[in-house]
């Protein structure tokens, strides 16, 4: 919202979705959706991580492992939540803000992120809907623009990397900002 930010100490930088870090930024708001959908669908599911890759994005959760119909149901809700040309919204916040608004979500992987972060360093989360995520962004404006997605995989993973920390479940997906480019992705997969 423009009332939320004071242009005179700020950079702005449109890009449009030939820029070579626009994809990044669609599959990094993908997989915020996607972890939106997970979370509507399975409210228990605890959130971790979800960066985009060179070749899609994924998002990790403390779950138990998602089967081929849960992931097709996390499509659907995806598909839904994009219908509704939700806008992404980035808000700075203090340190002990952050802390309520996980608290009360209870998700005690954005607690320990969180604590991670430098004490003098600006804390941001982006907001579509009900969703809220601890994030640095980018992100899209507005969910509307993600015009081909698919989940394709899922994989046990550990958090922080660590054989010995908690077992998680990844969620893999590709996305593109054509439903063409996605079916050419898809086929170049299948050959």
């Amino acid at each position: 919202r423009s009332s939320d930010l004071d242009l005179k100490d700020c950079e702005i930088e449109l890009l449009d979705k030939n820029a070579p870090e626009s994809l990044a930024i669609l599959r990094h708001t993908t997989a915020h959706i996607m972890a939106e959908a997970v979370k509507h669908l399975y409210h228990e599911a605890k959130l971790t991580i979800g960066p985009s890759t060179d070749k899609g994005f994924f998002y990790d959760f403390d779950f138990r492992p998602f089967n081929r119909e849960d992931l097709d149901a996390i499509e659907k809700e995806m598909k839904s939540i994009i219908k509704k040309a939700t806008r992404l919204e980035r808000k700075i916040v203090s340190r002990d803000e952050a802390r309520a608004i996980f608290q009360e979500k209870n998700e005690p992987y954005k607690l320990e992120l969180l604590d991670a972060i430098a004490p003098d360093a600006r804390i941001t989360i982006y907001s579509q809907d009900d969703f809220v995520d601890l994030c640095s962004g980018p992100h899209l404006l507005n969910t509307r623009l993600i015009k081909g997605f698919k989940l394709i995989a899922n994989s046990n993973t550990y958090w922080r990397g660590d054989r010995n920390g908690k077992s998680l479940t990844r969620i893999f997906g590709v996305a593109f900002f054509s439903k063409e480019d996605l079916e050419a992705h898809m086929e170049y997969l299948e050959n």
